[in-house]
């Protein structure tokens, strides 16, 4: 089913209503995957999310303008799952953004997926069942798909010089508050999806730690450590590496961070990039636009800085 919308968020008074009245046994979420250039591997995390004992009351696929032809290939496959597409790449917030707005049903929870996330039947239930009422936002522990008990997420923190980082071991037994959660297997009790929440000038990385933040002024984002998904872990460009951190500190007005970000950039241009030739020339241009455009709030072509540097640099 294709849908096409353009109705604001549903947060009327009847859905708050509902919300608030509903009991816990019967807490319901829908569900949206962000779909871009990853082929008909977006299948698997489909199946797990309608293999779930708790099952999401409604489904919504965007197809971030990949342009592939997958998700048409694939859409009689799935007819109780409705399909949006962008003609051009919104990015992580924006992509999301659009599937909240083709949800119709007032669900108490929403829960974000990406394209390659993989779960077992019991992710919804587990996590749903470590909430209360002060919870904005919960996820699970994140592993490799090539390895399932080698944890590479527990949850996020910053490092002192203001790098957003994961936790790498299980901090509790217990579900615990972190800092942040990674975007790929996301749930935000709807109450707290507001129209600011997706700030799409990130476009690709900090997103979610920007919408992480964002929750926290209103509620707990919380780890449940009794659930757990598979997501391969990739490198990030140096562009938006450099430029979002220091988008994201400017943002929530910490100087020191902003400092420390750009003296790490510099360093980094120095030391690691001009003495590696022509291909340490680009990388280190590439970071150096990251940190004016994230000054200026600017952001310049993704495919172009891409195809500069072949697959793009690690941090």
């Amino acid at each position: 089913m294709r849908f096409s919308h353009e109705d604001e968020f549903r947060t009327d008074a009847s859905i708050e209503s509902s919300r608030v009245n509903r009991p816990r046994s019967e807490t319901g979420y829908s569900a949206v995957v962000l779909y871009y250039k990853r082929g008909t591997e977006v299948t698997l995390t489909l199946d797990d999310l309608q293999r779930q004992r708790l099952a999401p009351t409604e489904i919504v696929v965007v197809d971030n303008g990949s342009r592939d032809g997958v998700i048409a290939s694939i859409e009689h496959l799935y007819p109780g799952i409705t399909f949006v597409s962008s003609r051009s790449n919104l990015g992580y917030s924006g992509g999301m953004r659009l599937g909240i707005e083709a949800l119709h049903a007032p669900t108490e929870w929403v829960a974000l997926l990406t394209h390659e996330v993989r779960f077992a039947p019991d992710l919804a239930t587990e996590l749903l069942a470590s909430t209360d009422e002060g919870t904005a936002a919960v996820g699970p522990l994140l592993s490799l798909p090539s390895a399932p008990t080698s944890i590479w997420s527990a949850g996020g923190t910053f490092t002192k010089c203001g790098q957003a980082r994961h936790h790498s071991t299980v901090l509790s037994s217990k579900p615990y508050v972190v800092e942040w959660l990674d975007g790929c297997a996301l749930f935000i009790r709807r109450q707290f999806i507001t129209t600011g929440l997706f700030d799409e000038r990130y476009f690709l990385y900090w997103d979610d730690v920007d919408i992480c933040t964002t929750l926290s002024r209103s509620g707990s984002v919380k780890l449940c450590p009794s659930a757990l998904a598979t997501q391969d872990t990739a490198t990030s460009p140096v562009y938006y590496s450099a430029r979002n951190q220091i988008l994201y500190w400017r943002k929530w007005g910490v100087k020191t961070a902003v400092v420390a970000a750009l003296v790490r950039a510099a360093v980094k241009i120095l030391v690691r990039d001009m003495p590696g030739g022509r291909r340490g020339w680009a990388i280190g241009r590439q970071r150096g636009l990251g940190v004016v455009d994230g000054m200026k709030g600017a952001i310049r072509s993704f495919g172009t800085l891409e195809r500069e540097i072949g697959n793009g640099v690690v941090n």
